[in-house]
């Protein structure tokens, strides 16, 4: 019997977590961590709305400074961790890229383990730059078969490809297999946002209030977005961004914009102690702002694909990242954890049963791989 592989943690940080902080997290369990960097010439130029990367809730999320980014680069690799810096936008248009490869140059000039890409244009100009560091392909290139993965693999040196949101433990099984001969890490997100569109198709941004951008203000889909949202939007998603939690208060710059568009919020339940892990008996609505979605019962489906990594995309919401590390780490290491031990760890019979919070079907039976022929 082969030995069980063993599942590292890929855990997103930001400018918010200090080098005794990313130590913090590698003592928790982080194997790996993972970072946007967008520099004030960039943001400058192109407003925090244009991202280098596909989390574009303002400063809060990224790395700001090469000295901050390289410093947290120092402590992880000082804790015995990896770390990949994160250039996975869709596209950039050709006025970005001198800007682009000056950016690109200097996170790589850090000596990062990797960098995390989309666009298969931007695989190419890594290697137009001389930029030799690892590639690991972004869930927002859409790696759903194993043709375009073998494609891109000519193109640049792909070390990992991150899997789809929409795909099932057994299609995830057959395209791992189908690939074994190429020897890639394959990386699966178990904890976060379950993009309603899936990243691949979705070009639109996220705003950090718990809705999509594309239908959380928008009274009149039809209409242009000038006419659709105000001109004071901005202000607002800035303002939720940096304070997320007090944008649920009576008051606040979301509550008032959301009463302006004719669609009041509802309040979350409040909590005294949303970070311990002694926190009891979940309400559905404070479970849903721990976890938002979850994977945690597929995590031994996902292992028997052959998924080796599991990542948790908790830029920006530094408070609960060794919550969300936690249970992700009581289940990688369980010998055998069932479905109910996974639940236990949520606490909320509300947020398990409600459709949509499951990132994949983990109650698919054993996984097998249809041989060729059909037998």
């Amino acid at each position: 019997m082969s030995a069980r592989p063993t599942l590292q943690i890929d855990v997103g940080i930001d400018a918010s977590d200090t080098p005794d902080g990313i130590r913090e997290l590698a003592h928790a369990g982080a194997d790996e961590f993972f970072a946007g960097y967008v520099p004030a010439q960039w943001s400058d130029r192109y407003g925090w709305e244009i991202g280098l990367n596909r989390r574009t809730f303002g400063a809060n999320c990224q790395f700001t400074s090469l000295e901050g980014l390289a410093a947290s680069i120092a402590a992880a690799h000082g804790a015995g961790r990896r770390v990949f810096i994160t250039f996975n936008a869709h596209d950039y248009h050709s006025e970005q890229v001198p800007l682009l490869r000056r950016i690109v140059s200097d996170a790589a000039s850090l000596e990062p383990d990797a960098l995390v890409v989309a666009d298969p244009a931007l695989l190419e100009l890594l290697s137009a730059w001389d930029i030799a560091t690892p590639v690991h392909l972004s869930i927002g290139a859409g790696s759903f078969n194993g043709a375009a993965i073998r494609h891109l693999a000519g193109i640049a040196d792909i070390r990992r490809v991150v899997l789809p949101r929409k795909m099932t433990l057994r299609e995830m099984q057959m395209l791992i297999a189908g690939l074994a001969d190429l020897e890639l890490e394959f990386e699966a997100l178990v904890i976060g946002y379950r993009c309603l569109f899936n990243d691949e198709f979705c070009f639109t941004r996220h705003t950090g209030t718990g809705e999509p951008f594309c239908n959380s203000f928008v009274p009149d889909p039809e209409a242009s977005a000038s006419r659709r949202l105000p001109p004071e939007w901005k202000d607002v998603a800035m303002e939720a961004a940096h304070a997320p939690d007090d944008q649920f208060l009576v008051g606040s710059a979301l509550d008032r914009f959301r009463k302006k568009q004719g669609d009041p919020i509802r309040p979350r339940i409040p909590a005294t102690d949303t970070t311990s892990a002694a926190v009891e008996g979940l309400d559905g609505l404070l479970a849903s702002s721990l976890f938002t979605h979850c994977a945690l019962c597929a995590i031994p489906g996902l292992r028997e694909a052959g998924v080796t990594v599991l990542k948790v995309p908790v830029r920006g919401t530094g408070r609960l990242k060794l919550r969300n590390l936690e249970v992700v780490r009581r289940v990688a290491d369980h010998p055998a954890p069932t479905r109910e031990f996974c639940r236990s760890l949520i606490g909320s019979q509300d947020f398990c049963d409600k459709l949509g919070n499951c990132y994949y079907a983990s109650s698919e039976g054993p996984l097998a791989v249809p041989q060729r022929g059909g037998k």
